[in-house]
């Protein structure tokens, strides 16, 4: 219904976890194709990816699993979070990234999403769009956890890569923050977009 109401692209779907969410990771192709015929116009899937923390090969692997489901149920783009990262993780980002681009399905992008739980900035984000080198890895802009954690946005560095822009819907998603505080960085988001 938000799609038409507003004119969005699409929904984005969430895998299933502690028994929320859309799409349980371990669904039969016939109730993908159903999810997807009830959805209606799906433009990602929020995935409970495992993170970096779990090494390169196991994060590879979960992306991986999960842009086959994208795929799937044709949403475009699956939406990921990276993990804690320290210092020089990005790298290990990159190289479980690209691996799971080059053993998963082509036609499904991956898009990292700025969280404060997942301690992933919007500079580290653009650090691993441009060292991975792809189209296929973007970013999820959420401007509302770059504000929690006092991060200032560099639109023209970040905007080449943002695929997304997520804009919670009250201050019970926005963790307490007040909806009118974020409007204005919202709104320069959408007229740089």
């Amino acid at each position: 219904q938000a799609v038409t109401q507003y004119g969005f692209r699409g929904v984005d779907l969430r895998m299933q976890t502690g028994g929320s969410g859309e799409i349980p990771v371990d669904a039969e192709v016939e109730c993908l194709k159903q999810i997807r015929k009830d959805a209606g116009t799906v433009s990602s899937i929020l995935c409970y990816n495992k993170q970096i923390e779990t090494g390169v090969m196991e994060m590879a692997d979960s992306v991986r699993q999960h842009l086959e489901i994208a795929k799937a149920i044709q949403a475009p783009a699956i939406r990921i979070f990276t993990g804690k990262l320290k210092d020089g993780d990005e790298r290990h980002v990159c190289a479980a990234l690209e691996r799971a681009l080059a053993e998963g399905p082509s036609g499904v992008d991956i898009l990292i999403q700025n969280h404060l739980n997942a301690s992933t900035t919007v500079r580290q984000a653009v650090t691993i769009c441009k060292a991975t080198n792809t189209d296929r890895v973007g970013i999820v802009l959420s401007p509302d956890h770059a504000w929690m954690i006092g991060e200032e946005i560099d639109l023209e560095d970040t905007l080449p890569y943002v695929k997304q822009l997520y804009i919670a819907g009250d201050e019970t998603r926005n963790m307490g923050v007040p909806t009118q505080q974020l409007q204005p960085i919202y709104r320069r988001i959408i007229q740089a977009l």
